[in-house]
């Protein structure tokens, strides 16, 4: 599944583990609340709030921060 329940649809490169930056595929992770996690992009500094699919939210959730 390639597309997102909510959030920013152009952020779909996350769910592979790729920045839709720079194709970076390291991230730092932040502050977690719920589902949510804040994580930021190793090589380019993007930052993006971050939940994986999961059963409560299939199509999972991201957006820009």
């Amino acid at each position: 599944m390639n597309d997102i329940a909510m959030g920013d649809k152009n952020l779909v490169s996350l769910f592979d583990g790729k920045c839709p930056d720079c194709g970076g595929d390291s991230f730092l992770r932040g502050p977690e609340g719920g589902l949510n996690t804040n994580i930021e992009c190793a090589s380019c500094g993007a930052r993006f709030n971050f939940c994986p699919r999961c059963a409560v939210l299939p199509g999972g959730y991201a957006e820009r921060i």
